[in-house]
């Protein structure tokens, strides 16, 4: 099943993302972070997936942070 957009909490654990960026397929990832983890921190985890997996393709160079004060 194919969806626009998918939502992820970006929390303690990363492996949960992981997993669920390669089960669905979306055309936009959507990464919902806080203040101490944030786009480096999952941008650093992608890359070092990339290093252990020749089949991992996630292009990296999106991956931005955005501060909000809405909370």
């Amino acid at each position: 099943m194919d969806f626009d957009v998918i939502f992820y909490s970006f929390g303690e654990q990363l492996m949960p993302i992981f997993l669920g960026m390669r089960q669905f397929s979306t055309q936009k990832h959507v990464f919902i972070t806080s203040s101490s983890k944030n786009a480096k921190a999952l941008k650093r985890f992608f890359e070092e997936r990339k290093e252990t997996n020749e089949y991992f393709q996630i292009n990296t160079d999106y991956l931005h942070s955005y501060r909000s004060e809405c909370f």
